[in-house]
């Protein structure tokens, strides 16, 4: 199998100019997002989000098919929901060969490009329940009364069979809204119930 010289380029360029790992103090989790430009690297930018607040950003950029990486060290305890938002200011995505990979504590949690429009984004390192992605599975032992801790707490449910069932929040003594959906992507959910 013949390599294009450009591919066999770019892949060079990688491995030479990729930044070594940071390193986070003890006690700390390391978070590293790692982006790989496509031919139009000045559409695209990104940031780390915690509670509506901008911990770490990045682009946009000057240099196509290059790697970028950076590291994000976040006390442990201290961790809520991290968002991980890359965006294309054209609204095509990341093409011939782009792509973004985050690698939480030395585990690739999410890796993804192509054409996703003007944004695409990941939701991690967040208490069981928080989100969709780390939603609280139900079963049958659970039918009946459920307690959930928090504002807004998540649960998933696989029906055993076809059939009828009830979810309600009546009786339960406080302003309660239940809200279901058939997908998991916590960028597409607002406070509606749409």
């Amino acid at each position: 199998m013949k390599t294009p010289l450009r591919c066999l380029l770019a892949t060079l360029a990688m491995a030479v100019t990729a930044p070594s790992w940071g390193q986070c103090d003890e006690g700390q989790n390391t978070l590293v997002v790692q982006i790989v430009t496509d031919g139009y690297p000045s559409e695209t930018t990104w940031e780390v989000s915690a509670n509506g607040e901008v911990l770490l950003a990045g682009g946009p950029y000057g240099a196509a098919n290059t790697l970028h990486q950076d590291t994000l060290c976040v006390a442990l305890g201290d961790a809520p929901c991290l968002e991980f938002e890359l965006f294309d200011s054209f609204g095509d995505g990341l093409f011939d060969d782009g792509q973004y990979t985050l690698i939480w504590d030395g585990q690739t949690i999410a890796q993804g490009g192509g054409s996703f429009g003007n944004a695409t984004g990941e939701v991690f390192a967040c208490a069981p329940g928080e989100t969709c992605n780390d939603a609280f599975l139900l079963t049958a032992d659970d039918y009946g009364t459920i307690n959930a801790e928090g504002a807004s707490f998540w649960h998933t449910f696989t029906p055993e069979s076809n059939g009828m069932y009830s979810f309600s929040s009546c009786g339960s003594g406080c302003d309660t809204r239940l809200y279901i959906y058939d997908y998991c992507q916590m960028g597409n959910f607002d406070d509606t119930n749409e």
